[in-house]
């Protein structure tokens, strides 16, 4: 878990950066394709070495998606209702944590966890949409257009631009507000599971019916 973590903060720094130079749409189809292949190919490791591998480059995968998806969504949503349009994208996690719950109910009983891992592949399907259906950022498109006007291309790594002096604080306002929400939210939705089978010794259901509730709760909360 740390693992994976830990990486995800370096694929949002290099998906992030690279998405601020060409675009929001093709590291966000990159970084799908990365964990998703990632998290499929987990499953199927001989040896916990490889395994691990797999979900260090499975965070890098998941971290690029967060940061390149995240810009495109909120930058094609009208300005008035982006309060809205964030509670909805972060709904996204209890939804898909939800699912991943249900498939463990069915599947781990009858195939095991390998399986779950790959099962991980299912979000490539979604890059042919992404790719012939999704527009780019209109908010990227207009400032690339207003750099070439003026003859100034885009020079130096983009995250430099967090630490100049007229942001750092709220740089670092916001950092510190991520590190509360990560150490609470992850701790909590990836060792919940855990603490339900090796503490309190639940059931298969008990336990499906435990998260469900705490994902129902999410996602009424994002909202």
């Amino acid at each position: 878990l740390t693992g994976t973590l830990i990486c995800r903060l370096f694929g949002g720094i290099v998906f992030g950066t690279w998405g601020d130079r060409v675009g929001r749409k093709l590291p966000l189809m990159v970084s799908i394709a990365t964990y998703a292949v990632f998290s499929a190919l987990s499953g199927v490791m001989p040896t916990f070495f490889w395994f691990f591998v797999c979900r260090l480059l499975f965070g890098f995968g998941m971290g690029g998606e967060w940061a390149a998806g995240t810009p495109l969504a909120m930058e094609s949503w009208p300005l008035r209702s982006r309060g809205i349009a964030s509670g909805i994208l972060q709904g996204g996690y209890p939804c898909g944590y939800f699912l991943a719950t249900i498939a463990f109910f069915v599947i781990y009983p009858l195939w095991g966890w390998r399986v779950l891992f790959v099962l991980g592949v299912v979000p490539a399907l979604l890059l042919l949409y992404i790719r012939t259906k999704v527009k780019e950022s209109p908010v990227f498109l207009a400032r690339r257009a207003m750099l070439e006007k003026a003859g100034t291309p885009e020079k130096g790594i983009s995250i430099v631009r967090l630490f100049k002096p007229d942001i750092i604080w709220t740089s670092m306002h916001a950092f510190v507000v991520m590190i509360g929400a990560m150490l609470s939210q992850f701790c909590l939705s990836a060792l919940w599971p855990t603490y339900l089978t090796n503490e309190l010794h639940l059931t298969i259901g008990q336990r499906t019916v435990f998260i469900v509730l705490l994902n129902v709760g999410s996602l009424v909360g994002y909202w």
